[in-house]
């Protein structure tokens, strides 16, 4: 079994930084791409709705998680 590796903590930052910045970019393309959906008024596209509501959820656990 591998023996864990510290890192240097500015380096766990930096780190943090960038998969907070990556998450809080993918949020706001899926909150775009949720409300392009729901102005569309197509109801055919339920699963798509579900499925960005799920990815939205998803990505503020995430940012959550992140966030101290």
């Amino acid at each position: 079994m591998p023996v864990a590796q510290r890192v240097a903590s500015s380096l766990q930052r930096a780190r943090d930084q960038d998969a907070q910045a990556i998450l809080q970019s993918e949020l706001a393309r899926t909150l775009a791409a949720l409300q392009t959906l729901q102005r569309s008024g197509n109801a055919a596209q339920t699963a798509m709705l579900t499925r960005l509501r799920e990815d939205e959820a998803a990505l503020r656990r995430e940012l959550a998680r992140l966030t101290p």
